[in-house]
């Protein structure tokens, strides 16, 4: 027991001296005295981290000497076993060689969160910039991370990887901003050089609206802003905008930009408050989202519609054009703006290195056209037939053209109309013939020849209307879906040029038919009478019947060998033929024929193909189906051409006075055939309905595009 009691004391002095090499509690440091000043983080105090958390080699021992040496903070951090997983974010980043304390502020005050403020201490310029920007002076501004990512792993925009990186950034840009312009960008020439091409010189987002200085588009601080946009494309395209600079669209650029560079008598008219609306730069021919490579044929065919945007009345008449409506169509060997501008060092025609100066046109022109020289020079490619200024003969030939197809087409739309109404009645009153009789014998009304030549003008002119009526009409939608049926441009041209060449044929068949007949077979009635197309006294006599008739106020006409309808439209190809051939021929082989024609004649031929060729199809498509098949004593269709003859109950109504001559001078028997067998009436049929349709089809297409037209 005494024993016992004894080192019980020895016990006390033990257990005191163990309490005193223990860590003190975590004020004990400050209430000490020896550490004034220093207090936890709130954050850490919340969570009993004190001092031994982050010094855990403290005692209560004095002095402390060099106890208190321990690991740089960012390592202390991490060992210490509260941030493990920032460590190794921070050895890969680009703040490797920070300091937790350089963002986060001293460990022994406040806990301060990354913003402005934290990144300024390093990044004052960009933090700066940011902080006047468009994204930092949003309603809700965007910081640092916002962009940059991971505070602790920041990487370098040179990194791949990196949100920053020239490859990342649209991804990161489109997080915020609308994804049509990132989709734009992706599939521009610019985007695809850097992200499929990965050209490491392809622009981003920050090369054309800079990095931490992003201003509004419409700012004149903005680097895509009109005024800057051109310095900001040449930082890549010197040598495109050294040139372009000393365009015409240059020299209004820097008229605005500093006066004093514009050359002697290249000021712009434009007024300076009003010319940065008025000037073009880069971004309003190239777009800027959106920039297409302008070599790539299906984008070079666009042009005429960009630059229409300033130079309107330039674009109409392009769009009349050959060339304009070659484009529309598809065609990439067409000319377009730049072709004959070029396409960023654009002259007026008077100044001497204008490409379009006539000193020059040899050399552009023959680009497309090797040998242009002479009068072929002279051809108009922005004609306007309905400017008398530009050219007076061209205006007096379109002006006669205009007047021959509306009148034509107005007097055989009203004569149609009068006889359509007039033939309903009849029909109605049982007025017309009856279908044919069982048994009833045919009257011949053509030769084998006729039949032929008939066939070929049917393919031929069908084929001539379906591949050119789609380039008369280059800007109506169902143009270039036609076009596309018969294999694109080259074969659409193609095919009409051996249509007009097979016209020929037939036309100098025909002619040679009638020189046989008339010098060889000496056959009456050719050129004059009864049996003759030429017009006589009788056609006229028969028109003012059948008006009568249309308005009820007499009988129709006796019709003998051919109605006056039938020799319009039998002249009217014979009128056509030539008038569309010739100058067909002239826009076939120009410079040939520029060889001995003055310049403004190919632009007659355009105007007379054009008009001719519409005049032809509406005629022949509207009256000519209606005057033979559609009008309600034939339809749905009259075979007759195909079949050679027609019934005879049927000859005596429609030919009354030829039959009534046949019969007083005897000739009927000789005029008399068999009834056709079925097998060539379901030929004719077949034939006459398909290509009936597709007349009636182009019919339509006409319809619809004047009506729109006339709207």
């Amino acid at each position: 027991m005494r024993s016992c009691r004894a080192l019980l004391p020895i016990a006390c002095i033990l257990l005191l001296g163990a309490t005193a090499q223990a860590a003190p509690p975590p004020n004990t440091c400050v209430s000490a005295g020896c550490h004034k000043g220093f207090v936890s983080e709130p954050k850490h105090a919340a969570k009993d981290i004190g001092c031994p958390a982050c010094h855990s080699n403290v005692t209560e021992g004095k002095p402390h000497g060099s106890a208190l040496d321990e690991l740089p903070p960012k390592q202390l951090c991490a060992q210490a076993g509260c941030h493990p997983e920032v460590g190794a974010k921070v050895a890969h980043g680009s703040h490797k060689d920070s300091e937790c304390s350089t963002c986060h502020g001293d460990s022994h005050g406040k806990f301060v969160r990354t913003n402005w403020s934290a990144c300024k201490s390093c990044h004052d310029d960009q933090v700066t910039q940011l902080k006047t920007s468009v994204h930092g002076t949003a309603a809700k501004p965007v910081r640092c991370l916002d962009c940059h990512g991971d505070l602790h792993e920041p990487k370098s925009h040179k990194d791949l990887t990196a949100p920053t990186s020239k490859v990342l950034q649209v991804t990161t840009c489109g997080e915020c901003h609308n994804s049509a312009y990132v989709r734009a960008f992706r599939t521009s020439v610019h985007g695809q050089g850097l992200l499929r091409s990965g050209l490491a010189v392809a622009p981003t987002c920050s090369t054309c609206h800079g990095a931490h200085d992003i201003a509004k588009v419409k700012s004149e601080t903005s680097k895509v802003s009109k005024v800057n946009s051109v310095d900001t494309c040449g930082q890549c395209h010197e040598f495109i905008v050294v040139r372009w600079k000393e365009s015409t669209h240059g020299q209004k650029w820097l008229g605005d930009k500093n006066p004093a560079l514009v050359k002697p008598g290249a000021e712009p008219e434009t007024p300076t408050a009003e010319r940065p609306k008025k000037y073009p730069v880069c971004v309003d021919c190239h777009s800027g989202h959106e920039t297409f490579d302008p070599m790539v044929y299906a984008n070079n065919l666009k042009m005429a519609d960009t630059c229409g945007a300033c130079h309107a009345e330039a674009s109409r008449t392009y769009r009349e054009s050959f060339h304009g409506k070659a484009t529309r169509l598809g065609q990439a060997a067409a000319a377009t703006c730049a072709d004959c501008h070029t396409p960023h060092y654009m002259l007026p025609a008077t100044d001497p290195r204008s490409s379009v100066n006539s000193a020059n046109l040899g050399a552009t022109c023959g680009r497309c056209h090797p040998g242009a020289s002479g009068e072929f020079l002279k051809f108009d490619v922005h004609a306007d037939p309905g400017n008398k200024a530009r050219n007076a003969k061209v205006y007096w030939i379109y002006m006669f053209m205009s007047l021959l197809l509306y009148g034509v087409m107005g007097f055989f739309g009203v004569h149609a109309v009068l006889w359509l109404q007039r033939a309903l009645v009849a029909a109605w009153r049982h007025e017309l013939p009856e279908h044919e009789k069982p048994g009833e014998p045919w009257v011949r009304r053509f030769r084998p020849i006729h039949m032929g030549i008939h066939v070929a003008i049917v393919l031929t002119f069908l084929t001539l209307g379906a591949t050119g009526l789609p380039l008369k009409f280059s800007g109506q939608a169902w143009a270039r879906p036609i076009e596309s049926l018969f294999g694109g441009p080259a074969a659409n041209q193609l095919l009409h040029r051996i249509a007009g060449v097979l016209t020929f044929g037939y036309a100098a068949v025909f002619v040679a038919y009638l020189l046989y007949e008339g010098m060889v077979k000496r056959s009456k009635g050719l050129f004059w009478g009864w049996t003759s197309m030429t017009p006589r006294w009788k056609d006229f006599q028969d028109l003012w019947a059948n008006i009568k008739w249309f308005c009820y106020r007499g009988k129709p006409p006796q019709l003998d060998r051919w109605a006056y309808w039938e020799k319009f439209d039998f002249f009217a190809v014979f009128w056509g033929i030539p008038m569309i051939g010739i100058s067909g021929l002239m826009l076939w082989a120009p410079m040939w024929f520029a060889k001995f024609l003055p310049g403004w004649a190919l632009n007659v031929a355009y105007v007379i193909h054009s008009d001719e060729a519409l005049l032809a199809t509406g005629f022949i498509f509207f009256f000519h189906f209606f005057h033979t098949h559609l009008r309600p004593e034939a339809f749905p269709m009259d075979p007759v051409m195909f079949l050679g003859g027609m019934p005879l109950s049927r000859f005596q109504h429609e030919r009354p006075e030829e039959y009534a001559r046949a019969v007083k001078d005897g000739t009927l028997d000789k005029l008399l055939m068999p009834s056709p067998s079925e097998r060539a009436r379901r030929r004719a049929n077949i034939f006459g309905a398909v290509t009936l349709a597709i007349g009636v089809i182009l019919a339509l297409l006409l319809l619809v595009t004047g009506i729109r037209a006339a709207l």
